[in-house]
């Protein structure tokens, strides 16, 4: 409790006094409260303005995440628009006609697509300007859909096929090699590309099989038939005719198992087989 003088007599009474026992004279009670209320006003002025700092704060984080988002967003369009750039150069990128491969005109070219035409050359992919030899003459390395093109294996061995075109000074073509056997020389076409092709593995298993559908039908007891590995299988090609070599145990008409050796032919360049030689007698397919 505290003394406070009386605003009427002077006196000192108490502070929880509602009169002045000396005067009667009521006391003022917002007096009282009025520090109070001051302390109260003090503190919410101060809430206040840390609530304003607080959203000034949170105002300048999310402007800056915006501003991230947006740099973002700009390097996102930018890479995504330089991307599309690159695309549309590729697809708009103007393919080297084929006769300029051959440094020939266009004019030039007709005649010789009707040669490459006449010796089997399917859709050209590649064309390479190699060698200048003595005569002037130069040799062009070619690729071409559905020929195994050539490739190194290991050192010192390759697989595959070497096509070359040998084109004149004055533009004239002069000879076509496929593994160095000549299909066009000297005006006329000598063979099918295809006569000097290596043998694609692909080709060989074609080949054993169509073997093994001729041997079967040929054969007392084609269900007992077992043929040789295809590791056991050998092939050779002469001027453009396969021979596939092979051999197969089978039972016989009297019950007895047996080895019989085959051998089947494909004209390559026809397309068809030629027959089939089943212990030394020979069946032509028609």
């Amino acid at each position: 409790m505290a003394l406070i003088n009386c605003s009427e007599c002077g006196k000192q009474i108490s502070d929880k006094a509602y009169t002045c026992p000396h005067c009667g004279a009521p006391l003022d009670q917002s007096s009282k409260t009025a520090k109070p209320k001051k302390r109260k006003k003090k503190w919410l002025i101060i809430l206040i303005v840390l609530v304003i700092f607080a959203l000034i704060g949170k105002m300048s984080e999310s402007g800056s995440t915006g501003n991230n988002e947006a740099t973002s967003e700009q390097k996102t369009e930018k890479t995504t628009e330089q991307k599309n750039i690159t695309k549309k150069t590729e697809t708009t990128k103007v393919e080297t006609p084929i006769w300029q491969k051959f440094d020939l005109t266009e004019e030039q070219w007709t005649s010789f697509k009707s040669i490459f035409d006449k010796v089997g050359f399917t859709e050209i992919t590649k064309v390479e300007k190699e060698d200048t030899l003595n005569n002037g003459v130069v040799s062009y390395y070619v690729e071409m859909k559905g020929i195994e093109p050539n490739k190194v294996i290991s050192p010192g061995r390759t697989t595959g096929n070497i096509i070359y075109v040998y084109i004149t000074p004055e533009k004239k073509l002069n000879e076509i090699s496929v593994n160095f056997y000549p299909v066009y020389e000297k005006g006329k076409v000598l063979q099918n590309i295809r006569a000097y092709t290596e043998i694609s593995v692909s080709e060989q298993v074609d080949y054993m099989y169509m073997a093994k559908d001729a041997v079967k039908q040929l054969l007392k007891a084609p269900s007992t038939a077992k043929f040789c590995k295809d590791y056991e299988y050998k092939f050779s090609k002469e001027k453009g005719i396969v021979a596939t070599y092979g051999f197969v145990d089978s039972q016989n008409s009297f019950g007895a198992k047996i080895r019989s050796n085959f051998v089947l032919k494909y004209d390559c360049v026809a397309k068809k087989a030629i027959s089939i030689e089943i212990d030394g007698q020979v069946f032509t397919f028609k």
